[in-house]
């Protein structure tokens, strides 16, 4: 049997297809250096707690494009760097991340820390899971999370998380242009801790 990771192992290139094709995954899906999976709206759904769709950490040279990634919405761990994320890409560069949707990640969409670099993310769509957990405050519940540097924000649409966009500290050359945030439910719409 062809899983989805075997077929983005086997190629560089991976097109998903478009809004009739729903991928269930029961785990993570690995992504290698210098690929690009892309679609016209093809879904991918988490059916594991506690963890990510996509796994790109210390990886470069990736695109992802134009797909829907669904989380399980109810599996918030409190803490910044909890994998209850759409993509995490740690320490990752030269990511491009552009026309996709995110929905009902419990803590972000998009995770990167670690010192990530060069990093796109673009026209995209954020949508958060509101505060559904009364055992937490869910502080970290965000669209994006990312420290580094050169990372670009641009154009992208954010709502009903406690916070759209959080930036590490000791991050620099950070570019947040042409955004909208609405209904943060708890904080802020946009966190910038110290920037060098």
């Amino acid at each position: 049997m062809v899983t989805l990771q075997n077929t983005i192992d086997n190629n560089r290139e991976v097109f998903l297809g478009d809004l009739k094709n729903e991928f269930y995954i029961y785990g993570t899906i690995k992504v290698e250096s210098n690929k690009k999976i892309w679609g016209k709206g093809a879904k991918i759904i988490q059916l594991q707690d506690n963890t990510p769709i996509f796994d790109m950490v210390d990886k470069k040279n990736i695109t992802i494009d134009s797909l829907i990634l669904i989380g399980k919405g109810d599996d918030y761990q409190p803490s910044s760097s909890s994998l209850v994320v759409g993509i995490n890409c740690w320490g990752a560069n030269s990511i491009l991340i552009m026309n996709s949707t995110f929905k009902n990640f419990s803590n972000a969409g998009i995770l990167g820390l670690r010192n990530t670099s060069d990093i796109i993310i673009s026209g995209n769509y954020f949508y958060g899971t509101g505060n559904n957990n009364p055992k937490y405050y869910q502080k970290d519940h965000t669209g994006v999370t990312i420290g580094g540097n050169k990372i670009f924000i641009k154009g992208n649409s954010f709502s009903n998380s406690s916070q759209g966009i959080i930036i590490a500290e000791n991050s620099r050359n950070i570019y947040i242009l042409n955004n909208t945030i609405n209904n943060t439910t708890l904080e802020h719409s946009i966190y910038i801790s110290t920037l060098q």
